[in-house]
């Protein structure tokens, strides 16, 4: 089984779109013979453009956040906070935006009153590429 990843880059935004063109140009030079299909499920890639913009996305708290959850596997966001000794907000936010780069699934799980939502982290480690 392959290892689930999430490459992180470091390169300026004029090297990713120039990575971005050079990878749509091959593909439109191989459009005689099918489109290899990307698994979106087994790696995503991040770029930022300094260790600066990623140390904000991947604060101390983030990766405490994503540890606990990888580690403790806690039933709901509410868990979560207790957990880490945290306001719920403040843990909502942050698991919310991890979910939106795809480095934690939200899960809504219908219940008494408003329901819950529990966080998983399902990758096998991160990749940094400079």
């Amino acid at each position: 089984m392959k290892a689930r990843k999430i490459r992180i880059q470091l390169q300026s935004p004029k090297a990713a779109l120039d990575e971005f063109v050079e990878k749509a140009e091959g593909m439109a030079r191989r459009k005689s013979r099918a489109p290899r299909r990307m698994k979106k499920d087994d790696e995503i890639v991040l770029c930022f453009e300094d260790l600066s913009v990623f140390a904000r996305v991947f604060s101390p708290e983030r990766l405490r956040l994503i540890r606990t959850v990888r580690d403790r596997k806690p039933a709901s966001l509410n868990e979560l906070a207790r957990m880490l000794g945290r306001d719920y907000p403040n843990v909502y936010n942050d698991a919310k935006f991890l979910a939106e780069q795809g480095i934690l699934e939200l899960e809504e799980k219908a219940g008494r009153g408003r329901g819950t939502v529990k966080p998983t982290f399902e990758w096998d480690g991160f990749d940094i590429a400079v």
